[in-house]
């Protein structure tokens, strides 16, 4: 018990004369200390909980995502419309067209990555880049298509290369590409939204901690002075063994405060 009082006293003096040290404890005081601890040490990607370290699953990529979906919907729309009415060759058609599908898919994470290259730049720029490339995308998509469904290995009867008729196609899946740009700008907006509002929370809490750092500095040389005072007091009243509880309790109190 002596060897211990002794121990906080010294540890107390030594937080009177360095009140601006941050001292680490040697020993974890309570299961929660131990637990923070294991948590800081655990690898990156993981989150503990006491001891078992819990794998965080990867966040989907929402471009991906939202990619894949508009051009599945869109050969999906067009093959039933296929299959709508009788065409020989169905099938093959359809697997034709199911490669179609990947080029667009392709194309957009090109166009993704060209917008992306331009994100400093004034809105305005970025929808007019967004509707020429979506412009290029859809004659580029066209003069494949003709390509696939007439040059190679053709089933059918094949049609003569015009303009007009590419053009026409180019000016359909024109709205596919335009729309995947919509939802590049939606995606992207999104992000930056979320990105300011942690900036903000993260903000708002640094300004927290230093306000309440500010009332502790103020506080603390108070709370110091009267009881420094009181234990002045009970020394000079002889009161020995009150003044050794009161240099505990603080030597404790202390401990606690700058270990949080």
């Amino acid at each position: 018990m002596r060897r211990q009082a002794a121990l906080d006293r010294r540890r107390f003096h030594e937080n009177v004369e360095h009140p601006g040290e941050r001292r680490v404890a040697v020993r974890p005081s309570s299961y929660k200390d131990l637990t923070v601890r294991r948590c800081a040490s655990a690898p990156s990607g993981l989150r503990t909980i006491g001891e078992r370290p819990l794998v965080r699953l990867p966040r989907p990529n929402n471009y991906l995502v939202a990619n894949f979906v508009l051009w599945t919907l869109t050969y999906v729309i067009v093959t039933a419309r296929m299959l709508a009415e009788p065409f020989p060759h169905a099938g093959d058609m359809a697997l034709r067209r199911l490669g179609m599908a990947v080029f667009g898919f392709f194309a957009c994470l090109l166009i993704g990555r060209l917008l992306s290259a331009i994100a400093e730049q004034p809105m305005w720029r970025r929808i007019v880049a967004a509707v020429a490339l979506s412009v290029v995308g859809g004659f580029a998509y066209s003069i494949l298509n003709y390509a696939v469904f007439y040059l190679v290995n053709p089933l059918w009867k094949v049609e003569p290369f015009s303009p007009i008729s590419v053009a026409f196609t180019a000016s359909m899946f024109f709205w596919t590409f335009i729309s995947w740009c919509a939802l590049y700008f939606a995606i992207r907006l999104d992000e930056e939204l979320k990105e300011k509002n942690l900036r903000l929370v993260a903000s708002q809490a640094l300004a927290m901690d230093a306000q309440n750092r500010m009332l502790r500095y103020q506080i603390n040389p108070h709370f110091l002075f009267n009881t420094l005072n009181a234990l002045s007091s009970l020394i000079l009243a002889k009161e020995n063994e009150r003044a050794e509880r009161v240099v505990l309790s603080l030597s404790s109190f202390l401990r606690h405060t700058l270990e949080k």
